[in-house]
């Protein structure tokens, strides 16, 4: 590849140790990362990160840059707490050099926002979203991508807290500058609109829950396959939901299949959509094949432990109304 190239050209001209060859080696980290080559990546990152501090100093920007996609990458493989000190490390660079009103300073306030809330520091969390959207909404055109990006976050955070109408004015911000900047065909539109589906389900508004998860669906539809079926899965959920079970079955059924495919046989949303499935076969009145299924998922819901709490607790009061024991 081309960075493996440049990479080794440094290398050569400059050694090992040097800014140069640093600098073309976190960038080589940064495409072995999104190649999925996480251990390589990780050994490029966390050495040119090196090299730049030592030869740049504590507050070498470049340092800090390199330290998003290892951010990234450990938030990935080792969860947020892997994440926590690079991130940290990163917002303090940023503030010390480039001040708290500056557009990296405001998205990486937004990432840190990301991982305390997956530590459980929702109001650190919330605080940081606010911040972050307030610096971008000011410093950035309307129509920059990157403003969505906190109120996406903190829709997120608001919807999980039960802050339904707050989460709803922040995915229309993020939906309406994402349309702006992006178009109304891109990935990130399907993702948007999903996650203002989710909340619009919530308040129970279900027509309007519906036609935003179908304009999901008609977005990512033949674009993007994951997209494609976390969106039919969501619109199945609201047409399960609004009782119109047959139609939500039809789609899970293909949600079973298509998530088989895209994902390992025992990754959490596998048996996420195979619990809803089974929610579906119970209301269209197939109850002997919802109980067999049920009965089925509820040891491999069990053996995954915490990283399927949502699901096990589907499928245990789905147990509870069909009389499945254990």
């Amino acid at each position: 590849s081309l960075g493996e190239r440049a990479y080794a050209e440094h290398r050569q001209l400059f050694g090992d140790e040097s800014v140069q060859t640093a600098r073309s080696e976190w960038t080589l980290g940064w495409v072995l990362a999104n190649q999925g080559d996480f251990a390589p990546a990780r050994e490029r990152l966390e050495h040119a990160i090196a090299v730049l501090d030592r030869e740049e100093g504590p507050q070498s920007l470049t340092a800090a840059d390199a330290r998003e996609p290892l951010m990234e990458l450990l938030f990935g493989a080792e969860g947020p707490r892997g994440a926590l000190p690079v991130v940290e490390r990163r917002l303090a660079t940023y503030r010390a050099v480039l001040g708290e009103r500056d557009v990296r300073t405001a998205l990486s306030l937004s990432d840190f926002g990301v991982v305390v809330n997956e530590l459980g520091r929702t109001a650190e969390a919330e605080r940081a979203y606010r911040a972050s959207a307030e610096i971008l909404d000011a410093l950035l055109p309307a129509a920059d991508p990157r403003v969505a990006y906190p109120h996406s976050n903190l829709a997120g955070l608001l919807r999980e807290s039960g802050r339904l109408p707050e989460a709803e004015i922040e995915a229309r911000k993020a939906l309406a500058t994402r349309r702006k900047a992006l178009g109304d065909h891109h990935p990130e539109i399907a993702t948007t609109l999903g996650q203002l589906s989710r909340i619009l389900l919530e308040l129970g508004r279900f027509p309007e829950a519906e036609a935003t998860a179908r304009e999901a669906l008609a977005v990512s539809e033949g674009r993007d396959r994951f997209n494609a079926a976390q969106s039919r899965a969501l619109l199945a959920s609201v047409l399960l939901k609004q009782g119109k079970a047959a139609g939500a079955l039809a789609l899970f059924e293909q949600c079973v299949v298509e998530h088989r495919a895209l994902l390992p046989p025992d990754h959490v949303l596998n048996y996420s959509i195979q619990v809803n499935r089974a929610r579906a076969l119970e209301a269209v009145g197939r109850t002997a094949e919802a109980s067999a299924e049920v009965r089925r998922l509820l040891p491999l819901l069990r053996a995954k432990g915490v990283e399927a709490t949502g699901p096990l607790e589907g499928a245990q009061q789905l147990a509870e109304r069909l009389g499945v024991a254990g």
